[in-house]
């Protein structure tokens, strides 16, 4: 599971080609890394939401 969130992670910004797209792609990363339950990746969701805006000037 950890493996194939940090794939999606890693590819966020190759598969959506716009803003919008890349802000849904991340919350739809943060929504299923919550849901994992799994520790470290609850952490990084709250960091990439709370630096969501730098992300997408990206």
């Amino acid at each position: 599971m950890t493996s194939a969130m940090k794939e999606y992670l890693r590819n966020i910004y190759k598969m959506a080609p716009g803003a919008t797209l890349t802000r849904l792609a991340f919350e739809k990363w943060c929504v299923m890394a919550v849901e994992s339950g799994v520790a470290c990746l609850k952490t990084m969701a709250r960091t990439i939401r709370q630096r969501m805006q730098g992300l997408l000037a990206y």
